[in-house]
């Protein structure tokens, strides 16, 4: 991250090197980048990356990385992200780490 002090003092420095008749475009580029700034502030944050490579894991994977049961992991789908495929449940590997992380 750029130190504040820094930029502070270069933009400072900037605005006092600028002629008189250059003021009113330095304004434009500022209210352009003011926009800018105003537009990343207040958008929702971005999703995180999905992994292509994201193993589909069963239920016994998952109750060994959870170091819990399987009944629990099935009873427990709808929290972990589990999705049916066919006849039997796979669970996203960076959904179970998510969980993790987040407890």
């Amino acid at each position: 991250m750029v130190e504040l002090f820094s930029w502070r003092s270069s933009l400072e420095a900037l605005i006092r090197a600028v002629p008189p008749d250059q003021l009113p475009e330095l304004l434009g580029q500022l209210a352009y980048h003011q926009a800018r700034i105003n537009l990343s502030l207040n958008s929702p944050p971005k999703p995180a990356p999905t992994n292509a490579l994201d193993r589909q894991l069963t239920a016994h994977e998952v109750s060994e990385l959870l170091s819990l049961s399987e009944k629990w992991v099935y009873a427990h789908r709808t929290l972990l992200g589990g999705r049916k495929l066919g006849g039997s449940v796979r669970y996203s590997e960076c959904a179970i780490r998510r969980f993790l992380a987040s407890r």
